[in-house]
């Protein structure tokens, strides 16, 4: 098993200078960088206290500073917040929990207002505990104020100011977030267990592991931080080195124009690209000349940077592809609409339903893509999600009976027009109305804390997860009585051909229980499915056969002398065998073959021969989207292949850091785990790329259909794999091909997977034993 299965995910990684960048400061100085290319300014040293409460905002810490001992952490900062996840998800989306109070002004309601100071003495313990509990390479820097003390709970005069400052308050749990995951990275770093010591002093497991899976814990490619410059030359007291800031992924700059510094030192190219633009005669830069091409720059974004590049995405109205597809559906629905189907559409027409309707939100992607994911709501939120957006906003479609949810449909409620901001709390300092309260200074910052810590304890570290474990599946897959036609599944999945004329009963009695293990060895449940008249002795005598020495030639379609026989050249032209485990179907097969860019292929000779059956059943062949969706409804793995240019990944999935969510030795699992598990599985899912669960089959499709509908897979390979080449890709004959992917730490979280420490990792799939409880 892989080490990063628990905690400890340093790693030392020797300086690539490969993808370092320099520039040339204002003052004439050379600053560099290992790791990245962001265009950032070189600070001016500032010893000034940065959290008087008029001055407190969580934009003023976007730009990387001169590292200091008190203020350490800053270079964790996330330049992309995010507040997704079991732990957090409650500071997103607060704007519809602002309104009126009784007698004049605007405020936060006050159940949400519990929940932020339920995270905020959560942070304020962890961090608590966490410095007096490891004494590590950097001692405890100054604590940031208390997001509370900047307004969450007070009363505003408007609106807008309301918004306004409680988005700013909100912003500002991300500092204590930072100085954890600065102090975690301190602690992995000497191989600590931080885990188990929390554990030890009282700590939730379920809560703890949730902070692992969060932006406290992701020091990865998809959280960029803000970083830091380093004095290599006079460092400052306990300052880590550049290869530290490196191996974590933070972003590190320095000077590297005095003294000798061997390894540190840039290569000469770098250093000249820097400088060429204010040569009288430039000339290109000659780099020595490598045998592999270098790696793409990081991809990073400014906080504001991302607010215009999300701004021109949505542009383009991404939405509209995706109903310009689904209206394709309805009339084909609508053309085999039954005068049953057609009167409970009329009733759902007259009254939208919003309890039996699947809901679907319409959000940005949790690993910062710039993309909008759809994602199902879950049957406990329909109503609140409905009633928190506008009409305009919600969309109903009567021939599916669902709804489809994003801010970005239409405007808010026309009493909200004015209120054109609220993020990043970036009002006027006069129209904030927020009480500076006493003077703060370090020392009434750690009194208050002291004084919080001490009346909460760890008792606030608790998680409101949504209770699913009594509500059963979001989405019923099970088979129904009828649901499965015996025949027509044994004929589509094994080839069975029924004898002509198809007797109208069965000529020899069959015993149920030889009929329930024939259905049994084929996948089917025993009860579930009644007997097709006439055609029960043949399906037995066929399955008795596969299980013996074969069929016969009569009864399977894939031996010659058959009377609907597949034959071998049409397998071959229908197919294109890519490697031993593709099967790439031809695009003559499908009616659009030379209009997308996109191609269906299956994994396995098995799944070809059904694709091939179904294909030449249907009455007209299939698009490739409707082949998608059909093999995305049966749980068949398959891919949707891109070609594209064989450009180096900018993130390759082998990468990305997923922490398995962790347990101490002895743990007893509960249902409020499995709830716990059902929302980190959402989390996961809240991405582009999570349409490649569905592609998985099996299993982790079957799990995938709970928060995503089989629609996802209908649109070709991501913005992941276009965009990022983030995903999975191999060569045949020369062309590279791409789809989505996940990686094992991502499916084994799919599938419920935690790991308990002895002494030595225990890992243990908790699904199968915590589906009691659904």
């Amino acid at each position: 098993m892989p080490q990063n299965y628990g905690n400890n995910f340093y790693t030392a990684k020797q300086l690539d200078h490969s993808s370092g960048h320099a520039f040339l400061s204002a003052e004439g100085d050379i600053f560099y960088s290992p790791n990245c290319s962001r265009l950032v300014d070189v600070p001016a040293p500032d010893d000034r206290y940065p959290f008087y409460v008029k001055e407190a905002r969580f934009e003023n810490f976007l730009s990387p500073r001169w590292w200091t001992k008190p203020y350490h952490y800053f270079s964790f900062v996330p330049l992309r917040p995010s507040f997704d996840g079991i732990v957090f998800e409650t500071l997103r989306d607060f704007v519809p929990e602002i309104g009126p109070v009784e007698g004049d002004g605007f405020a936060l309601s006050s159940r949400k207002i519990r929940h932020w100071l339920e995270i905020e003495d959560s942070l304020l313990v962890v961090a608590r505990l966490l410095n007096k509990g490891f004494f590590t390479r950097v001692r405890p820097g100054l604590s940031p104020i208390p997001p509370s003390l900047l307004g969450f709970k007070n009363t505003f005069s408007t609106l807008r100011t309301a918004r306004l400052r409680i988005a700013a308050s909100r912003d500002w749990f991300l500092l204590w977030m930072s100085l954890i995951s600065s102090k975690i990275a301190d602690i992995e770093t000497s191989r600590e267990d931080w885990f188990s010591y929390l554990v030890d002093k009282e700590c939730p497991q379920d809560w703890l592991s949730a902070v692992q899976s969060s932006m406290i814990c992701d020091f990865s490619c998809h959280c960029p931080r803000v970083g830091t410059f380093l004095n290599i030359h006079n460092p400052e007291p306990e300052q880590p080195s550049v290869e530290w800031f490196y191996s974590w992924d933070i972003p590190v700059w320095y000077c590297p124009s005095r003294g000798n510094i061997g390894h540190l030192q840039p290569p000469a190219h770098v250093l000249q690209l820097a400088t060429t633009f204010i040569s009288k005669s430039p000339s290109p830069s000659k780099a020595p000349s490598t045998s592999k091409a270098p790696s793409p720059p990081p991809s990073e974004y400014s906080s504001r940077e991302y607010e215009r590049a999300q701004r021109a995405y949505l542009a383009t109205r991404p939405w509209e592809t995706f109903f310009a597809t689904r209206e394709v559906q309805r009339k084909k629905k609508l053309a085999k609409e039954t005068l049953n189907d057609r009167q409970t559409r009329l009733n759902r027409e007259g009254k939208h339903p919003t309890k039996s309707a699947e809901v679907f939100l319409w959000q940005w992607s949790s690993d910062g893509a710039i993309e909008l994911v759809r994602s199902r709501v879950s049957k406990k939120e329909r109503e609140d999600i409905l009633c928190a957006y506008s009409e305009l906003q919600c969309k109903y479609d009567s021939v599916f009976n669902t709804w489809d949810v994003c801010s970005y449909f239409g405007p808010d409620d026309p009493d909200d027009d004015d209120d054109d901001d609220y993020g990043g709390g970036g009002a006027d300092s006069d129209d904030m109305d927020v009480d500076a309260g006493p003077n703060i200074n370090p020392d009434t910052v750690e009194a208050f804390i002291d004084e919080r810590v001490g009346q909460s304890g760890t008792h606030q570290c608790v998680l409101a997860v949504a209770p699913s474990s009594g509500q059963g599946p979001e989405v019923d897959l099970s088979h129904k009585a009828n649901d499965i036609e015996v025949f027509r599944y044994m004929s589509d999945f094994y080839g069975f051909v029924p004898p002509l004329p198809v007797p109208a009963t069965d000529l020899v009695p069959i015993d149920q229980k030889n009929w329930g293990e024939c259905l049994k060895s084929v996948g089917l449940l025993t009860d579930t499915h009644p007997r097709p008249p006439g055609l029960t002795g043949p399906i037995v005598d066929f399955i008795r056969h596969l299980q013996g020495d074969g069929p016969q030639a009569f009864e399977w379609d894939i031996l010659p002398g058959n009377r609907q026989p597949l034959m071998p050249e049409t397998i071959v032209k229908c197919f294109h065998k890519l490697n031993e485990r593709v099967f790439l179907v031809d695009g003559s097969y499908v009616v659009d073959g030379n209009l997308t860019d996109w191609r269906v292929a299956v994994t396995s000779s098995a799944d070809a021969l059904y694709t091939l059956r179904y294909v030449l059943q249907s009455s007209e062949y299939p698009s490739s989207a409707a082949l998608a969706r059909h093999l995305a409804e049966e749980g068949i793995p398959f891919y949707t292949l891109l070609r594209l240019d064989p450009i180096p990944s900018f993130f390759p999935l082998d990468a990305l850091k997923t922490r398995i969510p962790r347990r101490r030795a002895g743990y007893c699992f509960t249902p409020a785990d499995f709830d716990s598990y059902v929302a980190e599985r959402k989390q996961l899912l809240a991405t582009p790329r999570a349409r490649a669960a569905i592609l998985q089959g099996g299993i982790v499709g079957r799990l995938a259909k709970e928060h995503l509908e089989v629609d996802s897979v209908m649109f070709g390979p991501s913005s992941s794999v276009t965009t990022h080449r983030l995903g999975y890709s191999f060569e045949a004959s020369g062309i590279t091909y791409w789809d989505d992917g996940l990686s094992g730490d991502e499916l084994a979280v799919i599938c419920g997977l935690y790991c308990c420490y002895t002494g030595r990792f225990i890992y243990h799939c908790i699904l199968s034993c915590l589906i009691m409880f659904r």
